[in-house]
């Protein structure tokens, strides 16, 4: 099964400090900012993804002795790390056009862990922002999803910008909203190139004086 790794920084490292990370097969996937909603989202995501697991293992053991390192009197800028495994990744054919009447089935109600807690899972609905109808980011985010920007390339090297709505939580909610998601997408209408991931937390790690009270909030139906 395919496996992420994630640095969330929340300031700019040096460059020194990028370099390794690259060296490691870490690449930038950064969001735009600011972000749609105006949370406050890290500045930049470095990603590793794989289907071996125990080549997850060795980067993950890198990655944290990076972490580890002194930069020439830098200090690592305030993050996290987190490690998945994708449990689900499926795409949703909703070309047709949106449903205006169709109302949200649920809104979620957003709570924050005590200090050193962490989310179990996430669920992200992705889509082509461009192509999508305008109203659905304004949709799901009323529901409670938190919206980000991922600017892409088509194999032709035009660009284009994902819609990523995520939502974020105790693994059995987000199986509830996942499914939620995969009966109203299709009856919705105007999600263009629509998939969903599932995904659950296998590692984490806070540094540079982040905390929990700065992650986005955990959510339940």
């Amino acid at each position: 099964m395919m496996r992420h790794l994630h640095i969330d920084l929340f300031d700019d490292p040096p460059s020194s400090f990028i370099d390794q990370l690259r060296v490691l097969g870490f690449w930038d996937a950064s969001f735009r900012v600011p972000y749609p909603d105006g949370h406050a989202g890290p500045a930049q995501i470095w990603t590793y993804k794989s289907t071996k697991s125990a080549e997850c293992d060795v980067r993950w053991l890198q990655a944290l002795n990076i972490m580890s390192m002194k930069w020439n009197g830098w200090s690592i800028p305030p993050g996290f790390m987190e490690r998945e495994l994708i449990v689900l990744d499926t795409s949703i054919e909703a070309d047709h056009p949106f449903n205006p009447h169709m109302r949200q089935p649920f809104i979620l109600e957003r709570y924050r862990l005590p200090e050193g807690g962490f989310k179990g899972s996430e669920t992200h609905l992705v889509c082509d922002y461009n192509q999508s109808d305008p109203w659905v980011m304004e949709w799901f985010t009323e529901m409670g999803m938190v919206p980000a920007i991922l600017p892409k390339r088509q194999d032709d090297r035009s660009s284009f910008d994902k819609l990523v709505l995520t939502a974020q939580g105790d693994k059995r909610e987000i199986a509830r909203i996942v499914k939620e998601l995969r009966d109203i997408i299709p009856k919705l209408g105007g999600v263009k190139g629509c998939s969903i991931k599932f995904e659950v937390m296998e590692g984490h790690l806070l540094f540079g004086g982040f905390t929990t009270a700065r992650l986005p909030p955990i959510v339940r139906i």
